[in-house]
């Protein structure tokens, strides 16, 4: 299977003409790939295949155990991605995004390193002008820039409920499949092609894995403007976090650097050939 995953992921870069190519392979439980060694398999094979069509590619291995971010669904997404572009942002969803940026900067020989290149991501979303190219993108496929401008001119979702915490402790796990298939349920996503899609729907994280919580703290919530029974999918979205009693390590969500030759943990940088 991970030839035709290839295939069909890379025959689109090299028909659309791209002159490099930066890949996020995720691997954990809310991944297509859910065990590192396959994702490292496919990481490996997706950089061979750009190699023989003269296509640099490299990429990154992360970690999808949990949901990259705070938000899940269609209009929450784009509102965060707001609040990361001007400067609020979600720590997780950026490091990634950061180092994303920073290989493809320097891939395309506008920096000297990786770092340089992470650099000048973080130095451009701090002047607000990775806001400002965000918003000309938006105009520029026929969207309506007024509500990423101001995002609380959009719709109001018109249900909302709470996940509270059962007791104190720690969030070891969040099962990031088990969320990803509720917020479907809930209006985010279709289960045949003829659904309709409600852009207000999904769910918003309020609590990550290594966050301590007390009784009755917010884990997470739910929105959605077509469900109107939204409290009956709270228990489903409980299960999805595990609580212990232990402090667990905060780890980064980046486990790897890769090219056509090599994948090597990563630190920040990487030895782009």
């Amino acid at each position: 299977i991970l030839p035709m995953i290839a295939a069909s992921i890379m025959s689109k870069k090299i028909a659309c003409g791209a002159d490099a190519l930066v890949l996020d392979i995720k691997t954990g439980s809310g991944a297509f790939m859910r065990e590192r060694a396959q994702a490292e398999e496919l990481a490996l094979l997706l950089a061979r295949v750009g190699r023989e069509f003269d296509l640099p590619t490299v990429g990154v291995i992360t970690d999808m155990d949990e949901p990259l971010g705070l938000a899940i669904g269609n209009w929450l997404e784009v509102v965060e991605v707001v609040d990361c572009l001007s400067g609020r942002e979600t720590p997780d969803l950026m490091e990634v995004t950061y180092a994303l940026a920073g290989l493809m900067i320097h891939l395309g020989r506008k920096a000297q390193s990786v770092t340089e290149g992470i650099s000048i991501a973080r130095d451009v979303v701090k002047r607000g002008l990775a806001f400002e190219r965000f918003v000309e993108l938006v105009r520029a496929q026929g969207g309506d820039s007024r509500f990423v401008e101001d995002t609380l001119t959009y719709r109001i979702p018109e249900s909302v409920v709470e996940v509270l915490a059962p007791r104190d402790g720690v969030i070891t796990s969040i099962n990031a499949r088990a969320l990803g298939v509720l917020a479907g349920e809930i209006g985010a996503g279709r289960r045949q092609v003829e659904d309709t899609v409600d852009p207000t729907a999904g769910i918003v994280l309020a609590k990550k894995r290594g966050d301590r919580v007390e009784e009755e703290d917010v884990l997470c919530r739910l929105y959605s403007s077509t469900v109107r029974d939204l409290a009956a999918y709270r228990n489903i979205a409980l299960e999805a976090f595990s609580i212990g009693d232990a402090e667990i390590p905060r780890e980064g969500k980046i486990f790897s650097y890769f090219d056509a030759d090599t994948i090597v943990p990563w630190g920040g940088d990487a030895p782009i050939p």
